[in-house]
């Protein structure tokens, strides 16, 4: 993942610049083992502004998924909502922040149940912005002249999440999923992901492969401190601005009528990310004031 990380960071020089800052300064050394420490000091290097967001595209499922807040149908009920991202607002996001370079488009829902996703994909590629779902689609409803776009306009990244290696093992999870259908549309003769755990170890530039080796090595777990609401805020399908991909319930104002920056000065942004650095006391309003990561960030390893 560490190695993973790098590659999709460094591929193209400038892009992500604030999370290569970031993986460089605040992230766990062998040396230093408090999480907090790390993401003051990432800030401490970070001067430009932020130029890249999560914008949800669709918080629409079709599947179930038995531990998916949205397969369980909680999102509905909640700031998040059920919905789509309209291509209208995303032109207009885009159009007002020039400085954001990065968008990622999945988290919540399916991304390709947004009837209105080939204009999006199609204005980035000619505003030449990045975009990605990287974390991760479902693939299950996606149409095969989008399919091409994809490959036409320069899709970034693009995560298939598939959990079993046949239809009756997968439909376990996946409820309501096609195995046979997504994996058709994933094979090809040259797809060769890599394996080789000796090229993860050398370019996770830690010498490791994953958080238990981190842990075996250096004696003290891999801690990754919660810097979203600085590098990466998550900006939900209908503007409103949820901060970070683990909030659901508690919004920061709207993007699409506030503008991003106005929503990034409000008070109860600033008070929330103030919080995450310890400098005020917790406030019960907050989004992070019930996250398990932030009571406690040794279970962002978990």
């Amino acid at each position: 993942m560490l190695a993973k990380l790098k590659y999709w960071f460094d591929e193209k020089k400038g892009a992500f610049s604030m999370w290569s800052a970031f993986l460089r300064y605040g992230t766990s050394s062998p040396k230093r083992n408090n999480s907090f420490d790390n993401l003051k000091l990432f800030l401490k290097h970070n001067i430009s502004g932020i130029n890249t967001v999560f914008l949800e595209a669709s918080s629409i499922c079709q599947l179930k998924c038995p531990v998916c807040p949205t397969g369980k149908g909680l999102t509905k009920n909640e700031a998040v909502g059920w919905g789509y991202l309209k291509f209208n607002n995303f032109k207009k996001f885009v159009d007002q922040n020039p400085n954001v370079k990065n968008i990622e488009l999945s988290h919540w829902g399916e991304i390709f149940l947004n009837p209105e996703l080939k204009e999006i994909i199609k204005y980035a590629y000619d505003k030449k912005i990045n975009i990605s779902a990287s974390i991760g689609v479902n693939l299950n409803s996606v149409r095969e002249d989008l399919i091409e776009d994809l490959v036409k306009y320069k899709f970034k990244h693009l995560l298939v999440s598939i959990d079993g290696a046949s239809n009756d093992t997968y439909k376990i999870y996946r409820i309501g999923g096609d195995f046979d259908r997504v994996i058709k549309l994933n094979h090809t003769s040259s797809y060769s992901p890599i394996n080789d755990k000796r090229l993860v170890r050398k370019f996770s530039e830690k010498g490791i492969v994953s958080r238990e080796e981190f842990k075996q090595r250096y004696k003290h777990n891999y801690l990754n401190p919660c810097a979203q609401l600085w590098v990466s805020p998550f900006i939900n399908w209908d503007g409103k601005l949820l901060g970070c991909c683990i909030n659901r319930k508690v919004d920061f104002g709207n993007v699409f009528e506030n503008g991003l920056k106005e929503c990034l000065k409000s008070e109860k942004y600033v008070y929330a990310k103030n919080m995450v650095l310890g400098k005020v006391k917790p406030r019960g309003d907050m989004p992070c004031y019930n996250c398990r990561y932030y009571k406690n960030p040794e279970r962002q390893n978990n």
